[in-house]
């Protein structure tokens, strides 16, 4: 979809949510006549937490939606993203932390958490749970309307508009600036079969495989058919790095290389750090210049990738003692790994840095001798 398509709908809704509200006073008394009637600075100051607040609650509900019909698909949580506040399973451990506000108010990351193939209608169960628990949410804040008055009124009516936008505009079939795609997006491509859409599909799959125990290295893509996602591109990439096969690696680096900036916001922050390590590996010393600036993420990074980027780029830099401190600090991690499976990538690496600091170090003494 182009930008003015994107502008055009986006107004588009304004003016009929706009027109709505004008009927809507034009015919009856409006909920937000005793504001406009009494209006003060306190009054308008509750009216904007008002709105705030059941933001946040409409956000929550439509994420926990997920979260409901996720568990009910056979998924785990991976991510969990309420605004500013972060839930992530790290290291074995949910770790709550601060995050900076990106043009989405929530998430709700989950995979197959059993080998084997999930269907595409369970699938669109699961997409379709955070704009039903909107719309079941909205219902029974009208209910409750009927019932009270005042200020408990007018922030029911904020949460119920709110609720039924939220639960709408998710439905709608787009994507974000960060390339996130919306739930409607998800569950049109599925119902119409979209081959970018099968192909994110079908890596959930690999997922679950990952879940299971089995290492990117021994993932077998005899049947995968055109699989366009940098998601399977990863996966190629991480079965290079287990095999170290540098030839292959190669190849899916300038893959990942053309298509970092069409990854989501969450995808991005992997395709980095294998960037950079892969760069290091290849001895490309101008991509490394280039994707350790865009590493703005890594000092946060403490799970065993972290620590594995960390280690590339210490040995990088000559460091080699920092280097070893971060292999031992992402070791101390690894049996944490939320993927099973990467956990034997991450040890093979960590094995051959450890090998390398060791050639380096002997080496260096050889030279001072």
């Amino acid at each position: 979809m182009k930008k003015w398509q994107k502008i055009s709908i986006f107004y588009g809704v304004c003016v009929v949510i706009g027109l709505i509200l004008g009927l809507y006073a034009g015919v009856s008394e409006p909920f937000y006549e005793p504001f406009l009637e009494y209006l003060t600075i306190q009054n308008g100051l509750m009216l904007v937490i008002s709105i705030f607040f059941a933001l946040f609650l409409a956000i929550n509900i439509h994420e926990f939606g997920h979260f409901v019909f996720g568990k009910l698909a056979g998924m785990d949580l991976l991510i969990y993203r309420i605004g500013f506040l972060e839930w992530k399973k790290v290291n074995g451990a949910f770790r709550v932390s601060v995050e900076k506000m990106h043009d989405y108010g929530g998430l709700c990351g989950m995979i197959p958490k059993r080998l084997g193939d999930i269907s595409n209608r369970s699938f669109i169960i699961y997409f379709f749970g955070g704009a039903l628990f909107n719309l079941i949410s909205a219902f029974l804040g009208y209910m409750l309307i009927l019932h009270t008055s005042g200020l408990l009124q007018v922030f029911l009516w904020v949460f119920v508009i709110l609720s039924v936008f939220l639960g709408v505009s998710n439905l709608f079939p787009f994507k974000t600036a960060t390339m996130m795609m919306s739930d409607g997006a998800y569950i049109v491509g599925l119902i119409k079969g979209e081959k970018a859409v099968t192909d994110l599909v079908e890596m959930m799959n690999f997922s679950a495989q990952l879940q299971a125990g089995v290492s990117p290295g021994k993932l077998n893509f005899e049947l995968v058919k055109e699989n366009d996602s940098i998601h399977y591109v990863l996966l190629k990439h991480l079965q290079a790095l287990e095999q170290l096969d540098f030839n292959t690696l190669k190849e899916t680096k300038a893959m990942l290389n053309e298509r970092v900036d069409t990854s989501d916001i969450i995808t991005r922050k992997s395709v980095l750090n294998e960037l950079v390590v892969a760069s290091i590996l290849l001895d490309d010393h101008e991509d490394v210049k280039k994707w350790r600036k865009a590493l703005t993420h890594i000092e946060k990074d403490r799970d065993a990738n972290g620590y594995r980027t960390k280690a590339y780029l210490a040995y990088y830099d000559g460091d080699l003692t920092l280097a070893k401190q971060a292999i031992d600090k992402g070791r101390a991690v690894l049996h944490h790994y939320p993927s099973l499976g990467q956990q034997t990538t991450e040890a093979v690496l960590f094995n051959y840095l450890e090998e390398q600091c060791l050639i380096r170090s002997r080496s260096e003494e050889a030279v001072t001798e």
